[in-house]
C-alpha cells in the first residue's frame, strides 16, 4: 500500500491526528517535570487544587503546563494536517474551519 492511498483515508488520518497528539503531549509533560525540578529545585505539584500547594506554585504551574502542552498538541495537529494534505492532495478534517462555521 503506498502513502498516498493509506493517507487518503479519513479514519486513519484521524488515528494518526490522535496519535500525534498523545504523544507529543507525553513528552512536552516530561519536559516540564524536568524543567520546573531543575529550576524550583523541587517536584512540580501532583495537584495543584491541593491545599498544601502554594497559591503562586499552583497558578504559575497551571499556566505553563496548559500553554506548553496547548501549543504542543496544536503543533502536532498542524503537522499531521500538512502530512495528509501533502500525501492526499485533499483537504484534512476541517481545514479552514472557524468557531462560526460549525
Amino acid at each position: 500500500m503506498n502513502t498516498k492511498s493509506l493517507f487518503a483515508n479519513q479514519d486513519i488520518y484521524k488515528l494518526a491526528l490522535a496519535g500525534s497528539t498523545v504523544v507529543v503531549g507525553a513528552a512536552v509533560k516530561s519536559l516540564l517535570n524536568t524543567s520546573w525540578k531543575t529550576v524550583a529545585k523541587k517536584n512540580p505539584p501532583l495537584n495543584p487544587a491541593a491545599a498544601d500547594t502554594s497559591w503562586k506554585e499552583a497558578i504559575l504551574w497551571t499556566i505553563v503546563s496548559s500553554a506548553a502542552i496547548g501549543v504542543a498538541q496544536l503543533l502536532a495537529r498542524r503537522g499531521a494536517d500538512a502530512l495528509f494534505h501533502k500525501a492526499n492532495g485533499n483537504v484534512g478534517v476541517n481545514r479552514n474551519a472557524t468557531l462560526a462555521g460549525l
